[in-house]
C-alpha cells in the first residue's frame, strides 16, 4: 500500500466524525437556548390603531383672476388745421362737336370733333367717304382712325384734302393705297396714308371665303375750325 492510499483512509474517517461532531454541537445549542427562555418573558404583541379625525368636506373656490388693467390711451395730440389752399381751375377750351352729315350726290361729310394741340388752338379734321357712281360698290369702315393734322400747316393755317384709291384685303384691311388727288400736293398726302391704313373694313365674302375689293375710294379734308 502505497503513502497516498493511506492518506485517504485516515483522512474520511476523520472527517466523518468531524461533520457528525459539529452537527451534534450546533443541536445542543439550540436546544439550551430554547430551554434557557422562561415562561414570563412572553412576545410583546403592538396593537397599532389610526384614529380618523372628522373633519367636514369644504368646497374649493378658484378665484378667477383679475383683468389686466388697459393703459390709458394718452391724449390725442390736436393737429393744427390747415387751410387748404383751392384748386387752380382750368379752363378747357371750347371745342365744338359737329356731327350733322350732308348727304350729296357724290358722297357723306361728317365733321368729326376737334383736336386739341399744343399751341392751344382748335382744329376739325373731316373725313368724307367718296361713294361713286359706278359698278364697284364703295364700303363702310368698321373703324376709323384719325389722322393727325401736320403742326407746320396748323401754324400756317393750310387747309387742304386728300383723294386716295385703295384696295381692302381678306383681313378688311386698306391696302396697294395711291393718292389720286390731293390740295396742295403732298403737304397732308403722309398723313392720310397712315390713317387710312389704321382703317378696319368688314372682308367681302364670296363662296364662303374672303376676299379682297377693289376701286375703293376715300377723301379726307382738312380744316381748321374757324
Amino acid at each position: 500500500m502505497n503513502r497516498s492510499s493511506f492518506r485517504l483512509l485516515v483522512a474520511i474517517p476523520l472527517g466523518l466524525a468531524t461533520a457528525i461532531g459539529l452537527f451534534c454541537f450546533m443541536s445542543w445549542m439550540v436546544g439550551s437556548v430554547k430551554t434557557g427562555m422562561s415562561d414570563d418573558q412572553a412576545p410583546m404583541a403592538f396593537d397599532m390603531v389610526m384614529q380618523e379625525q372628522d373633519s367636514q368636506s369644504q368646497r374649493r373656490q378658484r378665484k378667477l383672476p383679475e383683468p389686466p388693467k388697459v393703459p390709458e390711451q394718452p391724449q390725442s395730440l390736436s393737429t393744427p388745421a390747415t387751410a387748404s389752399a383751392p384748386m387752380p381751375q382750368v379752363q378747357a377750351p371750347d371745342a365744338s362737336i359737329d356731327m350733322n352729315m350732308a348727304f350729296s350726290d357724290v358722297g357723306v361729310a361728317i365733321n368729326m370733333p376737334s383736336i386739341n394741340v399744343s399751341n392751344n388752338v382748335s382744329n376739325n379734321i373731316a373725313e368724307g367717304l367718296t361713294q361713286g357712281i359706278g359698278q364697284q360698290q364703295q364700303a363702310m369702315p368698321l373703324y376709323r382712325a384719325q389722322p393727325n393734322y401736320p403742326a407746320r400747316l396748323l401754324k400756317r393755317r393750310v387747309e387742304g384734302f386728300v383723294v386716295m384709291s385703295f384696295t381692302i384685303n381678306e383681313q378688311g384691311k386698306p391696302e396697294d393705297i395711291e393718292v389720286v388727288q390731293a390740295e396742295p400736293t403732298k403737304a397732308f398726302a403722309r398723313s392720310a396714308i397712315q390713317a387710312l391704313r389704321g382703317w378696319k373694313y368688314q372682308p367681302k365674302i364670296e363662296g364662303g371665303k374672303a376676299v379682297k375689293q377693289g376701286g375703293q375710294q376715300v377723301k379726307i379734308e382738312f380744316k381748321i375750325s374757324q
